[in-house]
């Protein structure tokens, strides 16, 4: 009887042993996907931060037309600027077909770097001559 509760004590420990490491691969499982989660929301975050910021780069462009004379707007040279994380840049350039040059194209860009790599998010449109200044 003693050499049968021995063999009892030993494959309880293998049960145990077996319990935490299924255990520790579910708590791994479980920490990873909780990682991805906050990774993904950080990316989403930043992403709708980023298309906020290249939308209201237009509408400074736009409020950059309205206030100056067509000449002076269309002669408006490309620049960038940091906000936060993000690198925002403008390119101002004349359309390709354009008509006396009362077209200009305007694309704003935004990057970033998270997780190591680079972002973007861009917003672009057309301007026209619409007044007579």
């Amino acid at each position: 009887m003693s050499k049968k509760f021995k063999f009892n004590q030993g494959q309880t420990l293998i049960e145990v042993v077996f319990a935490i490491g299924v255990l520790s691969l579910c708590l791994v499982a479980l920490v990873s996907i909780i990682v991805r989660a906050i990774g993904n929301a950080s990316f989403s975050k930043h992403s709708a931060l980023a298309v906020h910021y290249s939308q209201e780069g237009l509408e400074q462009a736009r409020a950059r037309r309205d206030r100056n004379d067509w000449d002076t707007f269309k002669g408006t040279s490309d620049g960038c600027e940091a906000i936060d994380i993000f690198q925002r840049c403008f390119t101002y350039t004349i359309a390709d077909d354009a008509v006396d040059d009362n077209k200009v194209h305007v694309l704003v860009e935004v990057n970033w770097q998270e997780s190591g790599r680079t972002h973007s998010v861009s917003s672009e449109t057309f301007f026209t001559k619409w007044n007579s200044q």
